[in-house]
């Protein structure tokens, strides 16, 4: 088969996926709302998946972070 210097070389993998009944409306749904497209919206979701937080971690963080709100309002309140 040989190659046609006129197509645009393709830089990106491709996978077949298969989605529970249901799930793809719901991707459409939060793809419109993120102002998406449904292909951004699964790449979204794979590149938070593979580099996200996990939720013991942002629990930490949110729990240190409402601390930190707490000093600092009283800080401010007593000045």
């Amino acid at each position: 088969m040989s190659e046609n210097p006129d197509k645009p070389e393709n830089k990106h993998d491709q996978v077949d996926l298969r989605l529970p009944l249901g799930t793809k409306v719901l991707v459409q749904e939060q793809a419109l709302r993120d102002n998406r497209s449904m292909n951004a919206q699964i790449v979204h979701y794979v590149l938070t998946g593979l580099g996200g937080i996990d939720n013991v971690t942002l629990a930490h963080a949110v729990l240190e972070m409402r601390e930190t709100i707490k000093a600092l309002e009283k800080r401010l309140g007593s000045e």
